[in-house]
């Protein structure tokens, strides 16, 4: 994950979060930074997520743990044990909200002013393994081992849509910059499909180069880039309708992504990928 400005880096990995700053270079090591005995990171820490305002970074790890982290000097701010494996996290953009869910099925919705639970969003049959705000923090998506996409409306924390007819897992959600857009990634049914939230109608299907899609991120101009299990990241304009995506080759499973100015970064397959010769996931 990247910061809104563009100045910090976050890597997760096995048992370590690390903080980077993007204009020095220099490395925080946040590992069991002041955390009780027995709350250091003890499995896989798997995803992170940045705060709106860039003060606060979340991670998401295998040890049952969401760990509030503060990016100023790296110190622990909260952490919850959520009793399950957990997947994946997110915070809204607005920085009203911080969503966190894994193998218990259901997303965990927290208010960032006191980190009081509001609600537990119930569906899923599945591990939940991704999640994301759109752009205007009225809908929140997910995806996991269900074979389903779900939107969410925030606030009232009722569900808005439901995509079901997919042929294997949902490894990936995404918003268009406006949020009018869902995209999201069939796994083994090898499609993206592309929905639009004012009426939940599939309306496009990618099915070239999209061989097990792991990740998906839209610029802010409307171009989609996309990750898939045979190391390679496709960028393709959603708005042509002929789609013969730009390829990019990496060192292993892209896993997740996301678009920053000016550049944009991926996340690796779930336990491994390269970075400035560190094996992190981003």
């Amino acid at each position: 994950a990247v910061t809104s400005n563009g100045k910090l880096l976050a890597t997760v990995n096995f048992q370590t979060v690390r903080l980077w700053n993007l204009t020095t270079g220099t490395e925080t090591d946040l590992t069991g930074a002041g955390l009780p005995t027995g709350q250091a990171d003890s499995d896989w820490v798997v995803w992170c997520s940045f705060s709106a305002d860039n003060k606060l970074l979340a991670t998401a790890s295998f040890d049952n743990y969401i760990k509030i982290w503060q990016t100023s000097d790296g110190s622990n701010v909260r952490s919850f044990d959520m009793k399950n494996l957990q997947r994946a996290c997110a915070f809204s953009p607005d920085g009203q909200w911080l969503a966190s869910a894994g193998a218990d099925n259901m997303v965990t919705i927290r208010r960032t002013s006191d980190w009081t639970v509001v609600a537990q969003l119930t569906g899923p049959t599945s591990d939940i393994y991704t999640m994301k705000f759109s752009p205007d923090s009225s809908m929140l998506a997910t995806g996991g081992y269900d074979w389903t996409a779900r939107v969410w409306n925030a606030g009232s924390w009722t569900p808005k849509y439901v995509f079901s007819n997919n042929g294997g897992n949902v490894y990936a959600v995404a918003f268009s910059a406006d949020s009018s857009v869902l995209g999201y990634s069939d796994g083994e049914g090898n499609t993206i499909r592309l929905a639009r939230m004012s009426d939940g109608t599939v309306y496009r299907t990618f099915d070239q180069n999209t061989e097990n899609v792991q990740c998906i991120a839209f610029s802010p101009q409307g171009t989609m880039a996309y990750g898939i299990v045979n190391d390679t990241v496709y960028v393709a304009d959603v708005s042509s309708s002929i789609v013969e995506p730009t390829s990019v080759s990496i060192t292993s499973p892209a896993n997740g992504s996301s678009f920053t100015a000016p550049a944009n970064i991926s996340r690796s397959e779930e336990h491994t990928s390269e970075l400035q010769s560190h094996h992190d996931i981003v």
